[in-house]
């Protein structure tokens, strides 16, 4: 059984949630023709990445909101990842 569970919303876009601690995290992944975008990245307690591969063989790009820990915990799973300047210094230090 996995941490996430995912729910096809159609024209490519699937949500996923990350169950968190006192609430859910929800990401969104959104696929094109040659990449696709990851819309934050949970808390990072499960494996995302691999989650993330059985939902889309194409090159991830993550894309975060903000650098709250519920929301960009996983960031540090992909190879790839946009964030605005302030955010980047926050995920790059840690919380």
């Amino acid at each position: 059984m996995s941490w996430f569970e995912s729910q096809d919303l159609g024209n490519g876009v699937v949500v996923i949630r990350d169950p968190g601690y006192a609430r859910p995290s929800l990401a969104y992944l959104v696929t094109g023709e040659e990449r696709a975008a990851l819309i934050d990245a949970g808390l990072g307690m499960g494996d995302l990445r691999a989650f993330v591969a059985g939902l889309t063989a194409l090159p991830v790009v993550v894309l975060q909101t903000h650098a709250h820990p519920n929301h960009a915990g996983g960031s540090h799973q992909f190879d790839r990842v946009l964030a605005h300047p302030r955010g980047m210094d926050k995920l790059k230090s840690g919380w």
